[in-house]
């Protein structure tokens, strides 16, 4: 078992340079994020991830889904149809759990939000 604050959330909580310029336009804040039980996790099985995300100046709509590597390196889309459903105001915050099955120790997860089949936000 490995702790979550390890590198696999570095990726996702890093934003892109690019990003970082202009972070007021963005449709969603990526405020926490959480891997496993209790912090420990164990790569190649499935655990619970938490995001603590908060809309930006004009709310956000769509459905949040995760994308991590498998054992093989290539990236696996997980998603929800009912758990990683995000409708919010302006400002507004929550809390969502989604499900992935993790790639190995290191392995970046990142998250995205869709809405009408395509990407509009990710971290």
């Amino acid at each position: 078992m490995h702790s979550s604050r390890l590198l696999i959330f570095a990726a996702l909580l890093a934003a892109p340079l690019a990003a970082a310029a202009d972070a007021s336009r963005d449709v969603l804040t990526l405020k926490n994020a959480t891997v496993g039980f209790a912090g420990k996790f164990k790569a190649g099985f499935w655990q619970p991830v938490r995001l603590t995300v908060a809309a930006g100046p004009e709310g956000a709509r769509g459905r949040l889904e995760l994308v991590a590597p498998d054992g093989d390196q290539t990236p696996a889309v997980y998603r929800d149809e009912s758990l990683g459903v995000v409708d919010l105001a302006p400002g507004e915050e929550t809390a969502i759990r989604l499900y992935c099955k993790s790639g190995p120790i290191g392995a970046p997860i990142s998250v995205r939000l869709i809405r009408d089949g395509e990407v509009i936000w990710s971290r």
